[in-house]
């Protein structure tokens, strides 16, 4: 019988073993390191995607911001002029209220009463004169009340004087003026197309 000698082909074949294994640690060492870079790049390239996105949306919230801050200012500007527009509106509809006050008062007063002075304080109206007698006075307050521009006269100062041969009645009295309704405009004609 023949002897063969394997102490050789099993040093080979461990060498060879040692090298595959150095070999696939290597190649798994590389692999590792490529998938580690790898995934370094895609997450580095998704943070600067997020940056990039993130400074986007800041740029656009600064600029809606300043959008929104002139908005307000806006707002602001067009309740001031809502403001005016009513002042002026509730002064041009008031302008004739005074001119009909004025005509009302002429109507109402009796004819043996004569107005010295007429001052308007808001609403109210402060009117002194002189009148034949007392009585005349109270006709005026009366016809004062059923007007339907003024309300609430009040008396504040009567004083019987002599004037010459002639008995009068000097008196003070205020009174508020009613606040009508300022009357609707007319609607205007729409044109009709033919």
């Amino acid at each position: 019988m023949t002897r063969i000698n394997l102490l050789p082909w099993r040093e080979e074949r461990r060498a060879r073993r040692q090298r595959d294994f150095v070999a696939a640690l290597t190649g798994a060492a590389v692999a590792g390191a490529l998938a580690v870079v790898m995934v370094h790049v895609v997450i580095g390239a998704a943070i600067g995607a997020q940056e990039a996105r993130n400074e986007f949306l800041k740029s656009e919230i600064a600029r809606l911001n300043a959008i929104a801050n002139e908005m307000r200012e806006l707002d602001k500007t067009k309740a001031r002029l809502t403001a005016r527009f009513d002042v002026i509106a509730g002064l041009q509809s008031s302008r004739p209220l005074m001119v009909k006050a004025f005509d009302q008062l002429a109507r109402v007063s009796p004819e043996t009463l004569y107005l010295s002075s007429v001052k308007t304080t808001g609403t109210a109206l402060s009117i002194s004169g002189t009148a034949q007698s007392n009585y005349v006075i109270s006709e005026f307050m009366r016809a004062l009340a059923q007007s339907p521009s003024f309300k609430e006269p009040q008396l504040r100062l009567i004083d019987n004087r002599d004037v010459g041969a002639t008995r009068v009645s000097a008196f003070e009295l205020t009174v508020e003026r009613r606040e009508l309704a300022p009357a609707k405009p007319a609607p205007t004609p729409q044109k009709k197309t033919p």
